[in-house]
């Protein structure tokens, strides 16, 4: 039977989880959709895989659809797999809608589409890419754009682009940054003085929620917690929720980036990626400040960045976190 609960492309991975849960929590209908089993056996799940259009395109649901699903790493090898999940999968996702009748999209896009290095930018700002996961962002937009031109009447399409998004049980780069801190193995790249933001999975998930009541149109949002912190700041306030504090200590970016670029050149040869590259050494030094219009939506964040830093911590650092 034809349903229309939403639909949550991606719903086992980091904020797919969260917003499920958010779903569950107020007794709400929801499908995960995704290649992995979602981590709450109280999730109704198939397991499909966005990328495989024969078994993906079926008639199963005309609610809302979330897509979450992404290739986001900055060290997928090979490239290709940026194009084949982001954009085809895109070109999946819009087809499912037409042929199910869903009349929502929204899609987590990326900030990456402004470029490396941004300061105070906003949803009208230029787009300019500078590396295939944002390149095949944009271009999934594009064909979701698209999708709603065909029938603007009827359609509605919600573009997501968030900025780095952290929380409980996330391994990402925040989470590496974070760990090194409360481990005592940080070293700070530069003067610290670039301005970071930066967004809580709880919160992102929550905004995700409230943008199923938008009437037809495209609606493009930057998601970012305010206000941003500079590097120096957020690794202050991760340090002083240590049992024991280090002194930060200073390493000149272009030694930083030499490093970088000599685990580039061995990450080939090396068992493991290498947490250290160029590209995470540029992106840790470049401003990536970001100014959002959701605001003018009076939405209610659940948790202050400060707040959300300090649930992290708990969570993930038990035992060197100070209570």
């Amino acid at each position: 039977m034809m349903d229309d609960c939403p639909q949550i492309i991606g719903g086992s991975g980091f904020i797919g989880t969260s917003l499920s849960k958010q779903y569950l929590n107020n007794n709400q209908k929801f499908l995960v959709i995704d290649k992995n089993l979602p981590s709450n056996s109280e999730f109704n799940f198939i397991k499909v895989d966005i990328t495989d259009k024969r078994h993906f395109i079926k008639k199963r649901n005309q609610g809302p659809i979330i897509n979450l699903a992404a290739e986001h790493r900055d060290d997928v090898t090979p490239k290709s797999l940026y194009y084949s999940t982001n954009v085809e999968g895109a070109k999946n996702v819009c087809d499912y809608a037409t042929l199910n009748q869903c009349k929502k999209i929204i899609f987590t896009s990326s900030v990456a589409v402004y470029g490396i290095e941004n300061t105070d930018v906003s949803e009208s700002h230029a787009t300019k890419p500078f590396n295939d996961y944002g390149k095949s962002k944009l271009a999934a937009e594009e064909i979701y754009i698209n999708w709603q031109k065909a029938k603007p009447l009827e359609r509605t399409l919600i573009l997501i682009r968030p900025t780095v998004v952290f929380g409980e049980g996330n391994r990402g780069n925040v989470y590496n940054l974070f760990n090194f801190i409360m481990n005592g193995k940080f070293m700070m790249i530069g003067n610290g003085q670039n301005v970071k933001s930066i967004a809580y999975v709880e919160n992102i998930a929550k905004f995700i929620r409230t943008c199923a009541d938008e009437e037809p149109g495209v609606y493009t949002y930057n998601y970012v917690d305010k206000p941003d912190m500079t590097m120096k700041e957020l690794v202050n306030t991760v340090n002083m929720l240590k049992r024991k504090k280090n002194k930060i200590r200073n390493i000149p970016f272009l030694i930083a980036l030499s490093i970088g670029k000599f685990f580039d050149l061995v990450s080939y040869i090396l068992p493991k990626k290498p947490i250290i590259t160029s590209i995470r050494v540029k992106k840790f030094c470049a401003n990536s400040q970001f100014n959002t219009s959701i605001d003018d939506k009076k939405f209610s964040r659940d948790y202050s960045l400060q707040e959300a830093i300090k649930r992290t911590i708990s969570y993930d650092f038990k035992d060197k976190y100070t209570s």
